[in-house]
């Protein structure tokens, strides 16, 4: 712990490497770890942390309503409810993130008006997408499918009812790939779905070699085509199982 008497700074070592070196957190953590996280940290995403601050997150989604069917989506209520996903008055779609105790730690809202993702960071959680996988309180399997966008693991669940998390963001992180070695039962089979855009494709050698180096099993591609939807969210079930059914293996 270190504490500045000038400017009354202060918090764990880790703060204090990437304050001095003005590097994210989540940088300064794995450089001082080497990639070996402490289990202190991996329960507790960040020291800041505190069970009132918790408390206060789970207050502030408790009023909104469980979002039902998301029609256009082909998604069902059970499947909404299954993730825990909330509404509001307008219609915007809440997608809590929670740790693997099932505490929340921050929120993604998906804007009814706006085609657009943003990420709630006033909820004083610190909460980051790089340290969380959307739907992982829900627990592993020997299958198992990890995906880009929340929405998308919700409708990957709906139509292959195989647990299904989402790492948000373009490519998935090491501290993302040391939650899915602790999950409960551990898979055997993952299935990486990266979107099916040049980002995504550009992405998927590198996520292949990060699970590589942290997960023992068995990893799978989905066979995806030029002509597919950029989304599993906006793919048909019926070409889903087709992907899926047809996935290419890579051995770890």
């Amino acid at each position: 712990m270190f504490y500045c008497f000038g400017c009354g700074a202060g918090g764990s070592f880790v703060k204090l490497k990437a304050t001095l070196e003005d590097i994210p957190y989540e940088q300064a953590k794995w450089e001082l770890y080497k990639g070996e996280i402490p289990e202190f940290l991996i329960n507790d995403f960040y020291e800041e942390h505190t069970r009132q601050e918790i408390v206060y997150a789970e207050s502030y989604l408790a009023p909104y309503r469980a979002a039902g069917e998301i029609a256009e989506r082909g998604i069902s209520a059970d499947s909404t409810r299954r993730y825990g996903i909330r509404q509001n008055e307008a219609q915007d779609l809440l997608l809590p993130i929670r740790d693997l105790e099932g505490r929340l730690r921050g929120l993604q809202v998906r804007r009814n008006t706006v085609a657009v993702d943003e990420n709630w960071y006033d909820m004083e959680l610190h909460f980051r997408r790089s340290a969380c996988l959307f739907g992982a309180h829900l627990g592993g399997g020997e299958e198992l499918i990890v995906c880009e966008g929340a929405l998308d693991a919700v409708k990957l669940w709906e139509v292959l009812q195989i647990p299904a998390l989402a790492w948000m963001g373009s490519s998935i992180s090491s501290a993302q790939i040391t939650l899915i070695s602790r999950l409960h039962p551990g898979p055997r089979r993952i299935t990486l779905w990266n979107d099916n855009d040049e980002t995504g494709r550009m992405n998927v050698p590198k996520n292949i070699k990060r699970l590589k180096n942290l997960v023992a099993g068995e990893v799978y591609l989905p066979n995806l085509s030029e002509g597919d939807p950029k989304d599993p969210c906006e793919t048909k079930r019926e070409r889903i199982r087709e992907q899926f059914q047809n996935r290419r293996w890579f051995a770890i």
